[in-house]
């Protein structure tokens, strides 16, 4: 009995090539390089893309549809790589970029919901923003360990944080989500008039007496979970928050929803830049691609059941939740069997009614949900694995999702391997292959059951 060595596309998956060749350099001619290798990591571990291809493909995404957004999250991703090497940050972790992709969130997210206008507050805002990605580096550190990973919850806390100072300090009296670029760029264009209730005001006119009124991603006392976007007679649109039905679902922009799920990570709705998103995933992992399309696509089915206004569903908004639970669950925390399978799909629609309730809950303070249903619902799910378990396995060194199963597959076939019966004959080639099979199981064995330096987030 055989087993073969699996070889791997080298550029596929984590990229161990690129990465381990670095390892080994340490002249500083090599320092930019490693410097954009882990940059690149960062933003492709914001979608669970360990690889500095799919990095590329994502940056590039952003510098051509939102180069705001690329922009302010490339000075964090910097700003936050330099602070995790002065405080002293394992080298594995800086080398896969796991204390770059909270700071890449915070730049992305604060920029997409922060005011346009100028109003003498650039400093505040910018002071808070470097704050948080200091505040981010030290809780990854702090928050992640041997057994639950930190995820992205110290963006969530620390975007929270500045938010909601931000509120208080410029009275900001509601914040919307982050990602609804799909409903501003109407916005943009269009003659707007807003009906709640007894409040209405036109922003082409209002702006000129008071642009305080009306900023970009809020709206004053509007929470879009309770509004929806109307064409109205003379081609404006009417944006209503005591009606939340439309006319006819449009299932061609509920499928739109689902492609730009992938970019709402990333706080923008471009249906280009999402799909490189989905192929920055691919390259990663083919199977990590379809259960992330699978997420975000329960997700927003679950949505329109729940009654979210479909302009949110239509922006995508709602899906990424799902998506990076399913690319999460689906094979990279667990490895995929057919128990595994279910308990993702599971987990992608506990995912999504905990955002609706989130949701509904922070909006009374005027904050978003943002991805802490996904780092809840991870947290919670990844307490069924166990290294020894033949229902919910765990990884034994986490990299990507078809290594994974290979790896488990190879370990568990090799346990029934019965010791080689030294009185019979047995060919010395397909001894051998036995013997280096059982020295890599050794190995395997002998390594931590969850490890965070190959690409854990």
């Amino acid at each position: 009995m055989k087993f073969d060595r699996k070889r791997w596309v080298p550029w596929t998956g984590d990229f161990a090539l690129l990465r381990n060749y670095l390892a080994t350099k340490s002249r500083p001619p090599w320092i930019p390089l490693k410097v954009l290798d882990a940059v690149l990591r960062g933003y492709g571990q914001i979608a669970f893309a360990n690889n500095s291809i799919s990095g590329l493909l994502i940056v590039s995404a952003l510098a051509a549809t939102s180069p705001g957004i690329f922009s302010a999250s490339l000075g964090t991703a910097l700003l936050g790589l330099v602070f995790s090497v002065v405080s002293g940050e394992s080298a594995d972790k800086i080398q896969n970029g796991l204390t770059v992709f909270n700071p890449v969130l915070i730049g992305a997210v604060t920029y997409a919901v922060m005011p346009e206008v100028s109003d003498g507050s650039e400093i505040l805002r910018l002071l808070l923003t470097i704050s948080c990605t200091l505040f981010s580096v030290y809780l990854v550190r702090s928050i992640g360990n041997d057994r639950i990973p930190p995820l992205t919850l110290p963006f969530n806390l620390t975007e929270l944080m500045l938010l909601f100072t931000l509120r208080i300090s410029e009275g900001l009296s509601g914040v919307a989500p982050a990602t609804d670029d799909w409903a501003r760029e109407k916005w943009r264009r269009s003659t707007i008039v807003i009906h709640v209730a007894d409040f209405s005001f036109t922003p082409n006119e209002d702006l000129k007496s008071d642009p305080r009124r009306f900023r970009r991603g809020c709206i004053p006392d509007i929470s879009f979970t309770d509004c929806r976007l109307q064409e109205n007679a003379t081609g404006g649109v009417t944006l209503d928050a005591a009606n939340g039905t439309g006319d006819a679902l449009d299932w061609g922009m509920v499928f739109r929803g689902v492609i730009t799920s992938s970019s709402q990570l990333y706080a923008v709705d471009s249906v280009p830049a999402a799909a490189v998103v989905y192929l920055a995933i691919l390259v990663f992992s083919p199977t990590g691609c379809a259960f992330a399309f699978l997420g975000a696509l329960l997700a927003n089915l679950i949505g329109l059941g729940l009654g979210v206004p479909r302009e949110i569903i239509y922006s995508g908004v709602r899906g990424f939740n799902g998506l990076l639970t399913g690319a999460g669950l689906g094979g990279f925390f667990f490895v995929l069997r057919v128990q595994t399978a279910m308990a993702t799909v599971i987990g992608i629609v506990f995912s999504t009614i905990l955002e609706h309730i989130m949701i509904h809950v922070l909006g009374k303070v005027g904050l978003p949900a943002m991805s802490m249903p996904f780092v809840f619902t991870i947290w919670l799910f990844i307490g069924l694995r166990d290294s020894s378990s033949e229902v919910f396995p765990q990884p034994r060194n986490l990299s990507f999702h078809e290594k994974h199963r290979h790896e488990y597959l190879v370990y568990r076939r090799a346990l029934k391997v019965n010791t080689v019966d030294t009185g019979s004959a047995v060919d010395i080639s397909e001894g051998k292959a036995r013997e280096e099979e059982l020295d890599e199981i050794r190995s395997m064995k002998s390594c931590p059951s969850y490890r965070t330096s190959s690409g854990s987030r």
